[in-house]
Protein backbone atom coordinates (compact mmCIF):
# COMPACT_ATOMS: atom_id res chain seq x y z
CA UNK A 1 0.00 0.00 0.00
CA UNK A 2 2.55 2.32 0.91
CA UNK A 3 4.86 1.76 -2.06
CA UNK A 4 1.37 2.47 -4.38
CA UNK A 5 0.59 5.52 -2.29
CA UNK A 6 4.57 6.98 -2.85
CA UNK A 7 4.54 5.94 -7.11
CA UNK A 8 0.77 7.93 -7.38
CA UNK A 9 2.21 10.66 -5.48
CA UNK A 10 5.66 10.63 -7.81
CA UNK A 11 3.76 10.42 -11.16
CA UNK A 12 1.41 13.65 -9.56
CA UNK A 13 4.45 15.23 -9.39
CA UNK A 14 5.64 14.62 -12.28
CA UNK A 15 2.26 15.32 -14.23
CA UNK A 16 2.46 18.75 -12.40
CA UNK A 17 6.27 19.65 -13.58
CA UNK A 18 5.61 18.95 -17.13
CA UNK A 19 3.00 21.19 -17.22
CA UNK A 20 4.04 24.53 -19.95
CA UNK A 21 4.43 27.17 -18.77
CA UNK A 22 1.37 29.89 -19.46
CA UNK A 23 4.15 32.61 -20.66
CA UNK A 24 6.28 30.80 -23.74
CA UNK A 25 9.63 32.15 -23.53
CA UNK A 26 9.32 33.08 -27.41
CA UNK A 27 6.71 35.56 -26.25
CA UNK A 28 9.50 37.17 -23.59
CA UNK A 29 9.85 40.66 -25.02
CA UNK A 30 13.28 42.21 -24.27
CA UNK A 31 14.91 42.62 -21.16
CA UNK A 32 16.41 45.60 -18.64
CA UNK A 33 19.16 43.72 -16.63
CA UNK A 34 18.58 47.03 -14.38
CA UNK A 35 14.83 46.22 -13.36
CA UNK A 36 16.06 42.78 -13.59
CA UNK A 37 19.05 43.23 -10.73
CA UNK A 38 16.30 44.81 -8.69
CA UNK A 39 13.62 41.72 -9.15
CA UNK A 40 16.75 38.90 -8.48
CA UNK A 41 17.59 41.34 -4.96
CA UNK A 42 14.26 42.05 -3.74
CA UNK A 43 11.46 40.17 -5.39
CA UNK A 44 8.43 41.70 -6.91
CA UNK A 45 4.75 40.64 -6.49
CA UNK A 46 5.58 39.03 -3.16
CA UNK A 47 7.95 36.30 -5.18
CA UNK A 48 11.08 35.40 -2.74
CA UNK A 49 13.84 37.06 -3.64
CA UNK A 50 16.47 35.16 -5.96
CA UNK A 51 19.04 36.68 -3.28
CA UNK A 52 17.28 34.95 -0.99
CA UNK A 53 18.90 31.57 -2.06
CA UNK A 54 21.23 32.36 -4.85
CA UNK A 55 24.69 34.11 -4.47
CA UNK A 56 26.03 36.29 -7.30
CA UNK A 57 29.55 34.52 -7.14
CA UNK A 58 30.44 31.15 -7.34
CA UNK A 59 29.57 30.36 -3.45
CA UNK A 60 26.47 27.86 -2.39
CA UNK A 61 24.38 29.91 -0.30
CA UNK A 62 21.34 27.35 -0.51
CA UNK A 63 21.07 27.08 -4.43
CA UNK A 64 24.09 26.71 -6.34
CA UNK A 65 26.25 30.27 -7.00
CA UNK A 66 25.09 32.24 -10.05
CA UNK A 67 29.01 33.45 -10.83
CA UNK A 68 29.77 32.53 -14.44
CA UNK A 69 26.03 31.30 -15.33
CA UNK A 70 25.79 33.42 -18.40
CA UNK A 71 28.75 31.66 -19.79
CA UNK A 72 27.83 28.24 -18.55
CA UNK A 73 23.76 28.17 -18.74
CA UNK A 74 24.34 27.92 -22.65
CA UNK A 75 26.26 24.43 -22.64
CA UNK A 76 23.70 22.72 -20.13
CA UNK A 77 21.17 21.33 -22.30
CA UNK A 78 22.11 21.04 -26.17
CA UNK A 79 19.41 22.63 -28.52
CA UNK A 80 18.64 25.70 -25.67
CA UNK A 81 20.20 28.85 -25.78
CA UNK A 82 21.44 30.32 -22.20
CA UNK A 83 18.40 33.03 -21.91
CA UNK A 84 16.18 29.60 -22.81
CA UNK A 85 18.20 27.14 -20.32
CA UNK A 86 17.40 30.63 -17.61
CA UNK A 87 13.97 30.99 -18.59
CA UNK A 88 13.17 27.19 -18.01
CA UNK A 89 15.15 27.28 -14.72
CA UNK A 90 13.29 30.20 -13.19
CA UNK A 91 9.97 28.41 -14.18
CA UNK A 92 10.38 25.05 -15.00
CA UNK A 93 13.05 24.57 -12.10
CA UNK A 94 12.55 20.88 -11.65
CA UNK A 95 13.23 19.95 -15.78
CA UNK A 96 17.17 20.51 -15.02
CA UNK A 97 18.83 20.05 -11.61
CA UNK A 98 22.30 20.72 -10.95
CA UNK A 99 23.98 18.10 -9.64
CA UNK A 100 23.91 17.97 -5.73
CA UNK A 101 21.04 20.11 -5.54
CA UNK A 102 17.32 19.22 -4.64
CA UNK A 103 14.34 21.36 -6.09
CA UNK A 104 13.50 24.02 -3.32
CA UNK A 105 13.18 26.94 -5.61
CA UNK A 106 9.19 28.62 -5.08
CA UNK A 107 6.80 27.01 -7.25
CA UNK A 108 4.71 30.22 -8.03
CA UNK A 109 7.39 32.41 -9.81
CA UNK A 110 4.99 32.26 -12.79
CA UNK A 111 1.84 33.83 -10.76
CA UNK A 112 3.94 36.32 -9.28
CA UNK A 113 6.12 37.23 -12.67
CA UNK A 114 5.24 38.89 -15.46
CA UNK A 115 6.45 38.37 -19.11
CA UNK A 116 8.43 41.64 -18.62
CA UNK A 117 9.83 40.74 -15.33
CA UNK A 118 10.89 36.74 -16.64
CA UNK A 119 12.80 38.59 -19.77
CA UNK A 120 14.43 41.09 -16.80
CA UNK A 121 15.49 38.71 -14.75
CA UNK A 122 17.18 36.62 -17.71
CA UNK A 123 18.79 40.00 -18.83
CA UNK A 124 20.11 40.80 -15.44
CA UNK A 125 21.05 36.98 -15.36
CA UNK A 126 23.18 36.88 -18.20
CA UNK A 127 25.57 39.55 -16.86
CA UNK A 128 26.44 36.94 -14.50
Amino acid sequence: NRLILVAILIAILAACQQAAPKIAFADLPEGDATRGTAIFQKGINGSTACATCHRTDALTLVGPGLGGLSQRAGERVAGESAQEYLYNSILRPAKYLVSGFSNLMPPDFETKFSAQDIADLIAYLMTL
